[in-house]
């Protein structure tokens, strides 16, 4: 039985994660998958005047995923056979598009903005495998409703500095999971890796999915 595992593991994909970030990492980690390559490509991603949200979590994505996948096939070191996995989120209030907050006054701007309102989030993933060219551009959406804000609970999350680099200015997996009071769903969705759609699609891949209780305590090789 252990020969035949490690056969598995041998024959199985391997995978790339087109993120630096540590919400889509843990997210795999929780789906047993521990990144065998993180590849981060600094694409940018600007604000279109008349771009729809969701339309712009697309964009960016596809964007992240085609440069990834130009730098994995320079890269003689990264096992061709793998699947390459890049995603985008982009939150939004109304018609106004919430930006990664990138100062403090960025997320007081958008808790004030978001304060006692509903936001959707969309966030989409661009699947590739790099062996066959094969590509996957999904976009799951969710719905939140954020609680009415006093200003000293604003300066407070402010203080704690988990918004800054998230888009809208928050981070559901830290204190801001205090400041909703209604989810409509995937909350992976709003990490940004949407996890049953991300699933869902490595199956169709053919990757094997394995259990292994020591997951969370292994990095990433490269």
């Amino acid at each position: 039985m252990e020969k035949e595992n490690k056969q598995n593991d041998k024959e199985n994909k391997k995978i790339i994660l087109a993120s630096g970030s540590a919400g889509r990492l843990s997210i795999l980690k929780k789906m047993f998958i521990v990144p065998d390559y993180i590849v981060v490509t600094n694409v940018p991603e600007p604000i279109i005047k008349g771009e729809k949200p969701r339309e712009m979590s697309r964009r960016v994505a596809k964007a992240k995923a085609e440069k990834a996948y130009e730098m994995v096939l320079k890269d003689d070191k990264i096992d061709k056979n793998s699947i390459l996995i890049a995603g985008d989120t982009v939150a939004c209030c109304g018609n106004m598009i919430l930006d990664k907050a990138i100062t403090d006054d960025d997320v007081r701007r958008y808790l004030n903005k978001m304060n006692g309102r509903g936001t959707r989030i969309y966030s989409t993933t661009c699947i590739i495998d790099i062996k066959t060219g094969r590509k996957s551009l999904k976009t799951a959406e969710a719905r939140l409703k954020m609680k009415y804000l006093q200003q000293d609970e604003i300066d407070f999350y402010v203080a704690t500095k988990q918004g800054i680099g998230s888009a809208g200015g928050y981070s559901i997996g830290g204190f801001a999971c205090c400041l909703f009071e209604k989810i409509i769903g995937e909350y992976t969705t709003i990490i940004g890796l949407p996890a049953v759609q991300v699933y869902n699609t490595l199956r169709s891949f053919g990757y094997k999915f394995k259990f292994d209780k020591d997951t969370n305590n292994k990095n990433s090789v490269y």
